[in-house]
Order: C-alpha cells, then sequence, then structure tokens
C-alpha cells in the first residue's frame, strides 16, 4: 500500500497540500486560527496512504486555497485602492501640474509599478507593508520629486531657486506627551492641540506634510 501510494496520484495530492501550507505559512496568520487544520492533520496521519484520506485532503486543500485566494484577493484589493487613490490626488496636484513632463512620467511609472507588484504579491504581509511604505515613504518622496522638478515660471528662464523642502507623511508626526484612550471632549480637545502643535513644528522644520 505504500509503495503504491507513493508510485500515483495519491502522492500527488498529498504533496500539492504540503507545498500549500508551506508556501502559505506566513498567509495562514491572516486567517481564522483552525483554517489549517484539517489539512495539517491529514499531512500528519501517519496511515494518510490508507483508504479515502487523500479524497479528504484534497477536499480540505481546495477549501484551505480558496480561504487563501479570498484572503489575498481582499487585501490586494485595499492596497492598490489605496494607491489609485494616491495616483489620482497627485495628478490633481499643484505641484504634479507645474514639475517637468519627464518628472510626472517617472512619478506615474513608480506608482504604476507598484500597483503591478502588489497585483502580483502572494505573500499578505508583503502586500500590508507595501501598503505601508508607499503611504508613509514613496509617495512622499514622489512628491520631494516632482517639486524638485518644478518648470520655470512662464517668461523666466533662471527663476529664483524655491527653498527645498522634505514631504513627510502625517502618519509619520509624533504627538508627545498624551497617552492612554479618548473618553471625553476634553481628552479630544487636548490630544488635537498637542498633534496640531507637532504639526506646526515640522512645518517650521521646513517640511511639507501629505495627508
Amino acid at each position: 500500500p505504500i509503495q503504491a501510494f507513493l508510485g500515483g496520484g495519491q502522492r500527488t495530492i498529498f504533496d500539492d497540500a504540503a507545498e500549500l501550507v508551506r508556501s502559505n505559512a506566513n498567509n495562514l496568520g491572516y486567517l481564522p486560527a483552525d483554517s489549517s487544520e484539517a489539512v495539517t492533520a491529514l499531512l500528519d496521519d501517519p496511515q494518510a496512504f490508507r483508504g479515502n484520506r487523500m479524497a479528504q485532503l484534497k477536499h480540505a486543500a481546495d477549501v484551505l486555497r480558496a480561504r487563501i485566494d479570498e484572503v489575498l484577493a481582499v487585501n490586494r484589493a485595499v492596497a492598490i485602492a489605496e494607491v489609485e487613490s494616491r495616483r489620482t490626488s497627485l495628478l490633481g496636484s499643484t505641484i504634479y501640474g507645474y514639475a517637468t513632463e519627464n518628472a510626472q512620467q517617472r512619478v506615474v511609472a513608480t506608482v504604476d509599478r507598484l500597483s503591478t507588484r502588489i497585483g502580483d504579491e502572494q505573500q499578505i504581509a508583503l502586500i500590508r507593508e507595501m501598503g505601508n511604505s508607499f503611504e508613509e515613504v514613496v509617495f512622499p518622496s514622489l512628491l520631494d520629486q516632482l517639486a524638485a522638478a518644478a518648470r520655470p515660471p512662464e517668461g523666466t528662464d533662471d527663476p529664483s531657486p524655491t527653498p527645498v523642502k522634505q514631504t513627510v507623511s502625517v502618519k509619520t508626526i509624533t504627538v508627545t506627551g498624551v497617552h492612554g484612550v479618548l473618553e471625553t471632549a476634553e481628552d479630544v480637545d487636548r490630544y488635537v492641540a498637542v498633534f496640531r502643535a507637532s504639526l506646526i513644528e515640522a512645518l517650521k522644520d521646513g517640511k511639507r506634510i501629505a495627508l
């Protein structure tokens, strides 16, 4: 029976299920805790070669694969929607309109490449990381690239240099001195006041803040 198992289609089912679990080890953490239990139990069964256990394993693996694909699709959609939303706001911004055509094309190409990478990525953690990195690092840097490539004002060949500003994400603005939870209107007012002070301090440091 073992030799028949190793030389037949049952082994293929076993190997495919084992690869599914192995290649999605990180993705399983984003599914309900017991999602892979049926598959792993059958893979660990020392009697896996007997009876209809491989038929059960195939069914369990198909269910697990569908769950993984569903969660992957949701995370991709969320990340791509955020990137595309930023892309739309970027294309309509003044800083984009004043930039040279080459700078505009480079920035759009960067955003498009990221959307493609997210669509192809198979690991949920990396999809989320790319989305967060775009918000906090990539998008502000694209604004800086556009600002650095601003076209001279009409009728001016050698415009006066404008102060160089660094763009930072509002998510990176640190609010200090406020801890705990917000439970009252006074708590909110106190937090907003400290947050406002942090924003103004960043502006005084010569930064522009991307919302």
